[in-house]
């Protein structure tokens, strides 16, 4: 099970919980994954620039999103926020898909 099928299965304390939990291991997760790639790719000199760029982008996304929330969960319900989460989880997994498939090395060239 997973943040996504945990949050609209139902309204319960039990699936609340379950569903930040899910939430919170998938953040924790993301944010030292993305922050130790950029650490491999990113110019040394300009590695500190490339984090503080990163992280103040982190966070001015994550504040939109949690004040806009509530209003369209308000107006919209449930439903509608995760169909408007949906693409947005899948820069990340293709981006990481994409670097992945670019560092694999072809067993013939080596």
């Amino acid at each position: 099970m997973t943040n996504g099928q945990a949050a609209p299965s139902g309204t319960s304390l039990a699936q609340l919980w379950a569903s930040l939990m899910f939430l919170g291991v998938g953040w924790n997760l993301m944010f030292v994954t993305s922050t130790s790639l950029l650490a491999t790719i990113a110019n040394p000199a300009k590695r500190a620039r490339a984090q503080a760029i990163r992280e103040t982008s982190i966070w001015v996304v994550v504040t939109f999103s949690a004040l806009s929330a509530g209003g369209v969960l308000a107006k919209a319900g449930w439903s509608t926020v995760d169909l408007i989460v949906l693409p947005l989880l899948l820069i990340p997994m293709v981006t990481t898909l994409e670097y992945a498939l670019s560092k694999r090395t072809c067993p013939a060239a080596a």
